[in-house]
């Protein structure tokens, strides 16, 4: 007479020790190195991740960190305008602003970035430290624009065929009361001076005045005439 056997093959007889198992559902090991698999309590939502618990725990599913991802705060395609505006950009650690195919209309213009402490109402012009430095893609002529009523971000431009591109990072936006706005980043663009037209690479750096409330809004402007592109702002979270 054959045997039948009705129960779980035991995991030390190399099996699961599962009856059944519910649909794609994972299975995680037992309490012990011999106890039968288990299945965590709930299959999750879609988006969620397997998080752990811990050694003696089962997993459960999660919605993941935001910490360290990127969050598109603003995208903003622009056409003849004198400045940009980033309010309300709610909190985080570190700010990404991308310029993509941007320029100034007026020959010879510049750009630069100045922060708010009232969400855009009004803008702070004094007390930068903000500086430029620039070369020639040819290495010359090497240059070096300084303010102290705005971050400059470009040098004079021409405006045939401008494209400024930049990268560029904030930090201490929405951070308190007293604590400067610090930026750091990388710009290319088409110098009207100093030889020119010609491309320029340059070094953005530079901090803000800590006078005034919290920091919590800038915007980018021309010196003059209005300027156009794509702008994106990223904030990331510790």
């Amino acid at each position: 007479m054959a045997y039948k056997r009705i129960s779980p093959i035991p995991v030390i007889e190399g099996a699961s020790g599962l009856q059944s198992s519910p649909a794609y559902f994972p299975i995680v090991g037992g309490t012990s190195s011999t106890s039968s698999f288990q299945n965590p309590s709930s299959l999750g939502t879609s988006g969620q991740v397997l998080t752990s618990n811990g050694s003696s725990s089962l997993p459960t599913f999660e919605a993941p960190s935001s910490g360290g991802s990127w969050v598109l705060i603003s995208d903003q395609t622009v056409s003849a305008t004198s400045s940009i505006q980033f309010t309300s950009i709610g909190s985080y650690d570190i700010y990404f602003l991308i310029f993509r195919g941007c320029g100034n209309n007026t020959n010879t213009s510049t750009s630069g970035i100045q922060v708010s402490d009232d969400n855009g109402s009004s803008y702070i012009t004094t007390n930068y430290q903000g500086g430029l430095d620039r070369n020639g893609y040819d290495n010359t002529p090497p240059g070096n624009d300084n303010s102290t009523t705005l971050f400059p971000i470009s040098g004079p431009t021409t405006n045939t065929n401008n494209y400024t591109s930049l990268k560029i990072m904030l930090s201490g936006l929405n951070q308190g009361s007293g604590i400067p706005v610090t930026i750091s980043g990388n710009v290319t663009y088409k110098n009207s001076s100093g030889g020119g037209p010609k491309m320029v690479i340059g070094r953005v750096g530079g901090r803000s005045s800590t006078a005034g409330g919290t920091l919590n809004a800038f915007r980018y402007l021309a010196s003059s005439g209005t300027v156009n592109g794509n702008f994106r702002l990223y904030g990331i979270a510790n």
